[in-house]
Formats: C-alpha cells, sequence, structure tokens
C-alpha cells in the first residue's frame, strides 16, 4: 500500500511521459533505485510494464470502492478487461463498519481481446485503506510472489502483478479524482511479435485501458440511473449518447 501510495504521488524523474505525450511510463532505474521489491525478484525471461493515468470519474468515491470490493461488481465494471473473476477468501471486511483494513484473496482472468496476446491468470491479495477523508486507496498484489512455493510453482505462472491498483479522492460534486498505477511482469514469449510493443507501453493492460473503461461504464451507469426509461422530451437523445458509449468501448478494443 505505502509503495502504490508513493507511485501515485510521485513525478518524474519516476514517471516519464510516452511519445503520445500523454501516457505516464515508469522509469523502471529509479524504480529499482528507490523502491525495495515486496516480493521475490522477476524471472529472467520476464519483462516489465508500468503506466499512470489521472481522470475524473463520474461515480460516488464511497460506490466506487465498494464495487472494487464486490467481484462481480467489480468484473462488470470492466467487462472488456476482466474475462473473470472470484474472491477466494476474505481476510477482513474492513473495521467499524467501514471497507478501512478490508483484505481479500482474489483470482481474476485479463485479457486484451484478441487470440494473439494471451490471457492473464492472476492470484493477488486486494487491501483496502482510507488514508484521509474522501481518500481511499485500494492495492493489489500477486500472492504467488510472497509463498515460498514460489519457485516451485514459477514455470505455470505467465504473470506477476506488482503494487497496483488506484488511489480515490472525493470531489464535492459527488464525482471521484481517479489516479490509476499498473504494474506487472509477464512472460513476453507467449505474446505475438507484432503486439510486444504496444503491451510493453501499456496499451494493452496499462493505466489508462483501465481508467478509459472504468469511465465510460460509470458515464453509463449515471445515464441510465437518471432516468429508467428514455425522456419523454428526447427518448432519441437518451438511446444516441448509449449506443455511443458502447460503440466508443467496442472501438476502443479493436
Amino acid at each position: 500500500m505505502d509503495e502504490l501510495v508513493k507511485m501515485a504521488q510521485m513525478e518524474a524523474p519516476l514517471w516519464i511521459l510516452n511519445i503520445d505525450g500523454r501516457t505516464e511510463i515508469l522509469n523502471l532505474e529509479e524504480y529499482e533505485a528507490g523502491f525495495r521489491r515486496c516480493i521475490n525478484s522477476k524471472p529472467a525471461d520476464f519483462v516489465s510494464e508500468g503506466t499512470r493515468d489521472t481522470g475524473i470519474v463520474l461515480i460516488n468515491a464511497s460506490v466506487l470502492i465498494d464495487s472494487f470490493l464486490d467481484t462481480s461488481r467489480w468484473a462488470m465494471m470492466f467487462p472488456c478487461i476482466v474475462a473473470k473473476a472470484a474472491t477466494i477468501d476474505v481476510i477482513s471486511s474492513g473495521m467499524g463498519g467501514t471497507r478501512n483494513g478490508a483484505l481479500q484473496l482474489m483470482q481474476a482472468e485479463l485479457q486484451v481481446l484478441t487470440p494473439l496476446v494471451p490471457v492473464r491468470e492472476v492470484s493477488f491479495l486486494r487491501f483496502c485503506k482510507q488514508h484521509a477523508e474522501g481518500v481511499w486507496a485500494i492495492v493489489d498484489v500477486s500472492v504467488d510472489g510472497i509463498r515460498e512455493t514460489f519457485s516451485a510453482s514459477n514455470a505455470k505462472r505467465s504473470c506477476i502483478r506488482l503494487p497496483s491498483g488506484c488511489l480515490v479522492q472525493a470531489l464535492p460534486n459527488g464525482y471521484s479524482k481517479v489516479t490509476w498505477v499498473e504494474h506487472a511482469e509477464y512472460d513476453e514469449t507467449t505474446v505475438h511479435r507484432l503486439y510486444r510493443p504496444p503491451l510493453r507501453a501499456g496499451l494493452g493492460l496499462g493505466a489508462r485501458r483501465w481508467l478509459a473503461a472504468l469511465q465510460r461504464q460509470a458515464e453509463c451507469l449515471a445515464i441510465m440511473a437518471a432516468s429508467s426509461t428514455p425522456p419523454r422530451d428526447c427518448p432519441g437523445e437518451f438511446y444516441r449518447r448509449l449506443f455511443v458509449l458502447y460503440f466508443m468501448a467496442a472501438f476502443d478494443e479493436r
């Protein structure tokens, strides 16, 4: 959790801009010099990807936190990224009737919608903590890297999820400011050569894709929540906006 919060708040030289001028890429040399690795060393044939993105999400912060800690709702928030998800064990549901201190063991399959990129199967701990009034953080980290049997099971594991997740700040208008950090190591030999550069740049399962998917889904839910039926004065506009949201999601995946 400490590593995630630091990475979410630190600027250059830890983060550098990609050639697109917007996506922030992790400077691996600065990371290795400034952070103590919390899990076992990276396998020799694995490569690293680290990205960060920040944006406004049209959803209440407490609702967003609850969604991340409910496996079904979390998968629904990212339908084009999370292929499967399950909660294996709830170690703590939080303290004082809140989600502060919630800790659970989860499994998920993360996908890029192409047969040229294998599904990433990950087992990870998800921890939630409230850092200040209206400021929450959720961090994921692979559980395999902290098990004593990691070396024996390493051949079966194609992806390691280093501290990744988001810092969520509640805004006065009921929206949330989300800073997303995605950091992983994976076996690149299983990926088609055409997709290796985009994946390293975070275009496949990087922070920008996660945040964009969350923003689209939150906007879609906001539109549907505003009225269970199309507005009488402009039903065409209602359906047009829904269509545009889903079209954008499908186009983005392609």
